[in-house]
C-alpha cells in the first residue's frame, strides 16, 4: 500500500531534484575549505569573542551544506518512495541554509568594520551570493510548473491517492510561499553587502504582484461560486452534493486567503503599497479587526463599495429604483401597521371585561407594535437580498455572547418578568422601593421609572426592586391616617378625647367604617400623647391628614388646650462652704 501511494506522486517528486540545492552546492562548495583554511590561519587566542562566534556560525553553515550534500549522494541508491521523501527534505534544508546566511550577514553588521575576520567572511559571502538571485527565480518557476502538473494529474487518481496528491500540492504551495519570503529577505541582505540588486528587486516585485493579483481573482471567483451555490434551487442543506461543494469552496477560500496574506506580508517587507490587498483581506475575513480603521484600508474599502454601487446603479438603475421603492413601501407599511396594532390593542383592552393592570396594558400595546415593526424590517432585509437564515443564526450566537457579557441586564429582564407576573404595583401607585419613594409612572422589562413628590425622576433597575422589600402604599382602596397629638399634663383628658372625636367625625371624607380610633397612647416627657387613626380612601388620605391637623390645632386653641413643647425641670442644690471650715 505504501509503495502504491508514493508511486502516484513519484513522477512529480522526482522532478524536484532539478529545483533543489544543486546550484546552492555549487555556490557554497568551496565554503567549507575556505572556512577551514581561514580558521587554521587564525589563532583562536588572537580572535575576539565576536569573531570566534562568527567563525562558529560559518562552521555550522558548512555542516548544514555538508548534510544537504549527503542527501544528493544518497539519492541514486534509494528506492523511488524514499527518493521523493529525500528530495522534499532537501528542499527544506536549502531554505534553512538561506536563512542561516541571512542571520550570518546580520551578525557581521554588528561587528567592527575593521575586523579582519569579518572582512574575510564578508568577502566569501559576497562572492557566493552574487548569483543566488538566478537560482531563486529558477526555483520559483520550476515550483510553479510542478504545482500546475500536480493539479492537472489529480483527475486521473482515485481513492487514497487523491488525498496524497492534495497533501503534496498543499506542501508545494507552502514551500513556494517560503521561497518567496526568503527571496524578499535576501534582497536587503545582498544590498548590505554591496551587491547590486535592482534587477532582482524588480523581478521579485513583479512575481509577488503577479501572485497577489492571481489570488484576488481566485477569491472573487470562489465568492461568486459560493453565491451561485446558495441560489441553486435544486440543492438543499441536507443534499450531500451541496454539503460537499460548500465544504470544498470554504477550504479553497481559506487557502487562497491565507496565501494572499503571506504574499501581502512579503510585499510590505519590500516597502510596497498593499492597501488594496489589505482591504480585500479585511473584507474577505468578515470579522472586525484593527486593520479596518487604518486610513488607507478603510478608504479603499469605501471606494470599492462606492464603485460597485455606482456600477450597479448605472447598469440596473430601473431595478434598483423599483427595489428601493418596494423597500420603502414595506417599511412605511410596517410602521403604519405597527401604529394600527397599538390602537387595536388599546381598543380591545378597553372593551374587555377582564381586570388588567395598566402596567400590563402598556406592555401589551408596546409588544404588539414592536412585533409588527420587526417583521417589516425582516421583510425589507429579505427584499435587499440579505439571507435571513444566516443572519438570524448569527444574531443567536451574538445574543449568547452579549447575554453572557451583560448578565446584570438579563437579571433586570428576569426581574421585570416577575414583576409583570405578580404585579406588586401598578402605574400611578405610590410605592417605597429600593430605598426610594414616589409614584410609578412607567415600567419596562429592564427598569422602572418613578416620580418623587419633589418632581424628580428616578429610573431604578428591576433587579434592585425585585431583590428588596416592595411597599405599595396605595395598593388598597382605603388607608388609615396615623396622627399623634400631645397635650399638657394639666389638660382634661376626657375633654381632649371629646374634642378629637368631634373634629374627626365632622370631616366629610373620614370613613365611618372602619371606625376611627382615638386613644391615650403614651405619657411623654412633656406631654400626654393621643393617637388619632381615622380611615379614608386612598385618593383622600393626604387631604384628610392635612385638614385634621389644622382643625385640631384650631380647636385646641379655642378650648384652651395647651400643646406643650419639650420642657426640663432643673434642680439646683446650694451648699455653704463656710460652715464646713474649722473655727
Amino acid at each position: 500500500m505504501k509503495t502504491a501511494l508514493y508511486s502516484s506522486v513519484h513522477p512529480i517528486f522526482c522532478s524536484i531534484r532539478f529545483i533543489a540545492l544543486h546550484a546552492v552546492f555549487a555556490v557554497f562548495a568551496c565554503w567549507i575549505c575556505a572556512g577551514e583554511s581561514f580558521a587554521q590561519e587564525s589563532q583562536p587566542s588572537s580572535l575576539s569573542q565576536e569573531e570566534q562566534e562568527l567563525l562558529a556560525f560559518e562552521a555550522e553553515l558548512d555542516s548544514k551544506i555538508e548534510k544537504t550534500r549527503n542527501f544528493e549522494m544518497e539519492q541514486p541508491g534509494t528506492q523511488d518512495s524514499d527518493h521523493t521523501a529525500l528530495l522534499y527534505r532537501r528542499d527544506h534544508h536549502s531554505l534553512d541554509i538561506l536563512s542561516h546566511v541571512i542571520k550570518m550577514i546580520e551578525k557581521m553588521g554588528l561587528m567592527p568594520a575593521d575586523s579582519v575576520t569579518q572582512i574575510a567572511v564578508r568577502s566569501r559571502v559576497t562572492e557566493r551570493l552574487a548569483s543566488v538571485d538566478d537560482l531563486i527565480i529558477q526555483r520559483l518557476e520550476e515550483l510553479d510548473q510542478r504545482i500546475t502538473d500536480a493539479n492537472e494529474s489529480i483527475g486521473a487518481l482515485s481513492g487514497a491517492d487523491i488525498f496524497v496528491r492534495k497533501a503534496y500540492i498543499k506542501s508545494l504551495f507552502q514551500l513556494r510561499n517560503q521561497v518567496l519570503a526568503a527571496m524578499v529577505q535576501i534582497i536587503p541582505a545582498r544590498e548590505s553587502l554591496g551587491i547590486a540588486s535592482d534587477e532582482f528587486r524588480s523581478q521579485a516585485e513583479l512575481i509577488l504582484f503577479s501572485h497577489a493579483e492571481r489570488l484576488l481573482a481566485l477569491l472573487e471567483l470562489s465568492a461568486a461560486a459560493s453565491l451561485e451555490l446558495s441560489r441553486e434551487q435544486g440543492l438543499t442543506t441536507s443534499d450531500p452534493d451541496f454539503v460537499r461543494a460548500k465544504t470544498e469552496l470554504q477550504i479553497r477560500h481559506e487557502t487562497e486567503l491565507t496565501h494572499l496574506i503571506e504574499i501581502t506580508n512579503a510585499l510590505e517587507n519590500l516597502g510596497l503599497d498593499t492597501a488594496t490587498y489589505r482591504a480585500t483581506i479585511v473584507r474577505q475575513r468578515g470579522v472586525l479587526s484593527t486593520e479596518l480603521f487604518q486610513k488607507d484600508i478603510l478608504g479603499n474599502i469605501v471606494f470599492e463599495y462606492w464603485e460597485s454601487l455606482r456600477s450597479t446603479l448605472s447598469s440596473r438603475s430601473a431595478d434598483v429604483i423599483l427595489n428601493a421603492l418596494v423597500i420603502l413601501l414595506i417599511l412605511f407599511g410596517a410602521r403604519w401597521l405597527s401604529r394600527l396594532a397599538r390602537r387595536a390593542t388599546v381598543a380591545a383592552l378597553g372593551r374587555t371585561k377582564t381586570s388588567m393592570a395598566k402596567l400590563h396594558r402598556d406592555i401589551l400595546v408596546s409588544t404588539a407594535g414592536t412585533v409588527i415593526m420587526s417583521l417589516g424590517i425582516l421583510l425589507a432585509l429579505g427584499q435587499m437580498g440579505i439571507s435571513l437564515g444566516p443572519m438570524l443564526a448569527g444574531l443567536g450566537i451574538a445574543g449568547f455572547i452579549i447575554g453572557f457579557a451583560l448578565q446584570d441586564s438579563l437579571a433586570n429582564f428576569a426581574a421585570g418578568g416577575m414583576i409583570l407576573i405578580y404585579r406588586p404595583f401598578d402605574v400611578d401607585d405610590y410605592v417605597e422601593i429600593a430605598g426610594e419613594k414616589g409614584l410609578v409612572k412607567k415600567m419596562s422589562l429592564v427598569t422602572t421609572t418613578i416620580h418623587t413628590f419633589d418632581n424628580q425622576t428616578l429610573v431604578i433597575p428591576n433587579n434592585k426592586i425585585w431583590g428588596s422589600v416592595i411597599k405599595n402604599v396605595t395598593a388598597q382602596r382605603t388607608l388609615r391616617v396615623d396622627l399623634v397629638f400631645g397635650v399638657s399634663y394639666d389638660s382634661d383628658i376626657e375633654k381632649v378625647e371629646r374634642i378629637l372625636s368631634e373634629v374627626v367625625s365632622q370631616h366629610p371624607k373620614v370613613l365611618s367604617d372602619p371606625e376611627p380610633k382615638i386613644r391615650v397612647d403614651s405619657l411623654g416627657d412633656s406631654s400626654v400623647n393621643f393617637i388619632v387613626r381615622p380611615w379614608a380612601t386612598r385618593d383622600d388620605v393626604w387631604e384628610v391628614r392635612w385638614d385634621l391637623i389644622r382643625s385640631v390645632k384650631m380647636r385646641f386653641d379655642a378650648e384652651g388646650i395647651v400643646i406643650p413643647f419639650p420642657q426640663r425641670d432643673l434642680h439646683v442644690s446650694y451648699q455653704d462652704e463656710s460652715r464646713n471650715q474649722p473655727a
